[in-house]
């Protein structure tokens, strides 16, 4: 679980929704909420989206994957263009962030069976290569990072359901923070499903389901945050 001694947290939101008709965004705030620790930072990037990458972003990364692993404080001194000093000062500040936490907190809903382009995003940006590699051991610097995702998702995506299979939000996050050096057994997830049992006709048959996973993703939520 999460030692409450010397800890920071970097919290997410990604839903474009406002806080009463988002679920992970009240579950995350929950989370937040019952977090001890010493030091936290929030970043909304549906609020405040974080720039797309351009050419300019892959153009450099490209340049310093051919040095190897390279210190962050090294790859400014690859920089060729005005363009690609932009770039990389929009994505240092967000994988230092990264770095300076020992949890990092996402809410995550269900976008068209994937994740919010928002988010999309900032993982882009902070998946700039080698950012979380030590040049010296080759070790991922994300190996103690502990990661929390909390999902949402309007139906139901479980073994049996006419939707089976059309889950890219899960794998992808697990897929993708794992790349990034995350360890499994420091990765927890929560799941809400059937979000909008109570707004969609087809819907209305699983209003006890909902509940049920609602009431247990706050259990989930709480016990991360306090445990």
């Amino acid at each position: 679980m999460i030692d409450s001694v010397a800890e920071s947290l970097l919290h997410l939101d990604s839903s474009a929704d406002a806080f009463r008709d988002s679920v992970t965004r009240q579950l995350t705030a929950s989370f937040a909420e019952a977090w001890r620790g010493t030091a936290y930072t929030y970043r909304d990037v549906a609020a405040e989206p974080v720039p797309l990458v351009t050419a300019a972003y892959t153009t450099l990364g490209r340049r310093v994957e051919r040095h190897g692993v390279l210190p962050l404080d090294k790859v400014a001194a690859l920089v060729e263009t005005e363009a690609e000093d932009r770039e990389w000062a929009r994505t240092l500040p967000l994988i230092e962030e990264v770095l300076a936490a020992r949890t990092i907190l996402l809410g995550v809903p269900m976008y068209n069976f994937s994740v919010p382009a928002s988010l999309k995003a900032w993982i882009d940006r902070v998946s700039f290569p080698g950012a979380f590699t030590d040049p010296g051991s080759g070790l991922s610097l994300l190996r103690d990072t502990k990661l929390v995702l909390v999902l949402a998702r309007g139906g139901g995506y479980g073994p049996g359901t006419p939707r089976h299979g059309c889950d890219f939000q899960t794998p992808y996050l697990r897929a993708q923070f794992g790349r990034l050096g995350v360890s499994e057994v420091n990765s927890s997830i929560v799941e809400a499903e059937f979000t909008r049992a109570d707004d969609i006709p087809a819907l209305a048959g699983f209003q006890d389901r909902a509940a049920k996973s609602l009431a247990a993703a706050r259990t989930a939520v709480a016990d991360l945050a306090t445990g």
